[in-house]
């Protein structure tokens, strides 16, 4: 009985510590030319400009660019952000490839301007 209170005691713990170190974990900011095909299923991180914006009903489709080129982001349920041409955003996301090229499904954007 003992060692069974132990044990959920240490899991609990656990779970608390990773939640914690998980909040303070930060992903690096990349820049968009140093985004290639081996990041697939890859997190990333940049800044940059919004060059095109295309809505399709919860889907968003956003050409995106930073100083050193630019990428696709597809993005879902933005209906809260004011997404629009020449917004600088700070996006988060995985990396994938569609029809060949790398493109980017947003997990987190925020608005800068």
């Amino acid at each position: 009985m003992l060692l069974t209170k132990l044990c959920i005691l240490s899991v609990l713990v656990g779970i608390i510590l990773l939640i914690i170190v998980i909040d303070k974990v930060e992903i690096p900011s990349s820049e968009i030319s140093t985004i290639s095909k081996e990041d697939i299923n890859k997190h990333v991180k940049f800044i940059g400009t919004i060059k095109k914006v295309n809505n399709k009903g919860t889907i968003t489709s956003l050409e995106v660019e930073d100083k050193s080129g630019k990428i696709n982001v597809i993005a879902f349920k933005t209906k809260n952000l004011n997404l629009k041409k020449e917004s600088t955003i700070e996006l988060e996301g995985r990396v994938s490839i569609y029809e060949g090229e790398i493109q980017i499904y947003a997990e987190t954007i925020k608005v800068l301007n």
